[in-house]
């Protein structure tokens, strides 16, 4: 299940995309209402063994939905954290109220996945596949940004783990 972040779609919406070899998936995708900016996707192959609730649209950083595959419930979320640049403290504090919401619902999964782009620096998640597992974090380094400590906070509090975080960024 591809999550994909920085579409430039607008509005929430849904459509079904048919591929050449007879493959059809879903793709539902909430972007801001008044530019093409900050969309989130999440694309679904469609298929008899998946079942695939429609999504939940929080804000227009977050999407989720529930995917019922094989006996097994799937949360499934794409996120897009607001920029380092950006330095809009509500903004974050915003996005990260709502995929906190959006991780805690009232069912129970088997699994969950969150796709998101959380412009987040974070030396921690080099060292430790399980944020928390020691049960503190490390001052934070210099290589640390204040979204690197969001996201850090936030796994450590759900229980998350960050499974890859490695794009090569240059310095300038």
């Amino acid at each position: 299940v591809p999550c994909i972040q920085e579409l430039r779609f607008k509005g929430k919406e849904n459509h079904i995309i048919r591929l050449a070899n007879g493959e059809s998936y879903k793709l539902y995708f909430s972007g801001d209402e008044d530019e093409r900016t900050n969309g989130v996707v999440i694309l679904i192959k469609l298929s008899s063994i998946i079942l695939c609730q429609d999504p939940d649209y929080t804000i227009f950083r977050i999407i989720g939905t529930d995917i019922l595959i094989g006996g097994s419930l799937l949360g499934i979320i794409s996120a897009y954290a607001p920029t380092e640049v950006s330095n809009d403290e509500e903004k974050k504090e915003i996005f990260y109220s709502e995929l906190e919401k959006a991780v805690t619902p009232n069912r129970k999964y088997d699994g969950l996945l969150i796709g998101s782009d959380t412009n987040a620096t974070t030396e921690e998640a080099k060292y430790r596949s399980y944020l928390g597992k020691l049960g503190t974090l490390p001052s934070p380094s210099e290589n640390t940004n204040d979204n690197g400590m969001r996201l850090e906070n936030f796994d450590i509090q759900n229980k998350l783990c960050v499974s890859s975080i490695f794009f090569q960024k240059t310095r300038g």
